[in-house]
């Protein structure tokens, strides 16, 4: 298995530059906003960076209930200007639930913002309306806002590229904001045959209207949803999606009538004019086998009545790729050998 660590290179000419290794730190914002609707709205965030020491003990997460290994409160920010990640939570989970990937790519050199979606957490989101699935993405776009205006206290300075990451709900969260555009007529037809779902709960002529206006943010420079849901209202080929995206699958997931592959290839664009907004991005698709939905978060094994994988293992392969794929994005590294399947990672992982 390979694993990004801070390793020392050969000594020769041509051998890349070790990886800095941070420290890191974590501190928690309230992020305010106006919703699309003209709603004030709060966000609960949670902020990860790259620290040059340790801080004030370990991280507290999910209101002082959850304890961090590799974390510390409030330490001293990192010298130098680093990228940005937001993360976006699944139904009812929390800002923290993949704490797992947030502290390694802090780790490796990212701030990662991630917002309690409010009324969609652990606490407060039994039930999805309309609302939230428009309120989503522009909870992740509020929050590059306050880290760009000096929301958070003592976060090193960032660079402005910015990689959007989530998972289940959230995976459908980044493709909005990644400019993929919505199928009203297919929500339309849907909500009236009551066949839609969630979204349905409060659709009318004006949500239609609202959601065919998008929430893209140009601030993303890729993707990586994880187990996305809620995909179908997308248009055909996630037409409009201006990023690259690195798709994870679980390959226990019942997605696509049990055939990820089948899945992956509906739901990611193909490299042609069919997708014009994305030009030549180059996507990538990594399948895990034997892991279940919950793979992705730090619940992986607890949570899944199917996915036999090894938490740990799972949590390697899932930061690997997606740091690889962030690093990709903001330019950082060119060598795209991992996410091509050129270099193998683990056996459990299948890379197109």
């Amino acid at each position: 298995m390979l694993l990004l660590a801070c390793t020392t290179p050969p000594d020769d000419d041509s051998a890349k530059e070790a990886p800095t290794i941070f420290a890191v730190g974590h501190v928690e914002a309230e992020v305010e906003y106006t919703d699309p609707e003209g709603n004030a709205r709060a966000l609960r965030t949670a902020a990860w960076y790259p620290a040059k020491s340790d801080g004030d003990g370990p991280a507290q997460y999910l209101y002082g209930t959850i304890e961090s290994f590799g974390a510390t409160e409030n330490a001293p920010a990192a010298e130098g200007e680093f990228p940005v990640v937001v993360f976006s939570h699944g139904h009812q989970a929390f800002a923290e639930v993949s704490s797992f990937l947030m502290e390694h790519l802090a780790r490796n050199g990212f701030v990662v913002l991630a917002p309690d979606h409010t009324n969609n957490t652990t606490f407060d989101g039994s039930e999805r309306s309309t609302a939230i699935y428009l309120q989503r993405p522009f909870d992740l776009s509020a929050v590059i806002d306050a880290q760009e205006t000096g929301l958070f206290p003592g976060l090193p300075a960032t660079t402005g590229q910015v990689v959007a990451m989530g998972h289940s709900f959230g995976g459908y969260t980044i493709f909005a904001s990644g400019g993929a555009a919505y199928d009203t007529g297919e929500i339309d037809a849907a909500c009236e045959a009551g066949t839609g779902g969630n979204v349905c709960t409060d659709w009318s002529g004006e949500w239609s209207a609202r959601f065919a206006a998008g929430a893209m943010d140009a601030r993303v420079l890729g993707i990586v949803p994880m187990d996305p849901g809620d995909d179908w209202m997308f248009a055909a080929n996630l037409e409009g999606l201006a990023v690259p995206a690195l798709l994870m699958t679980a390959n226990t997931d019942p997605e696509g009538d049990g055939d990820p592959g089948a899945y992956a290839a509906a739901l990611l664009p193909p490299l042609s004019e069919t997708n014009s907004a994305c030009g030549s991005c180059e996507h990538h698709w990594v399948d895990i086998a034997t892991a279940g939905h919950n793979a992705f978060t730090d619940f992986s094994g607890s949570l899944d009545d199917g996915g036999t994988i090894e938490p740990q293992r799972g949590w390697d392969i899932v930061n690997t790729y997606a740091l690889v794929f962030a690093q990709y994005v903001t330019g950082d590294d060119d060598d795209l050998a991992l996410l091509r399947g050129e270099e193998p990672v683990d056996d459990l992982a299948t890379v197109e």
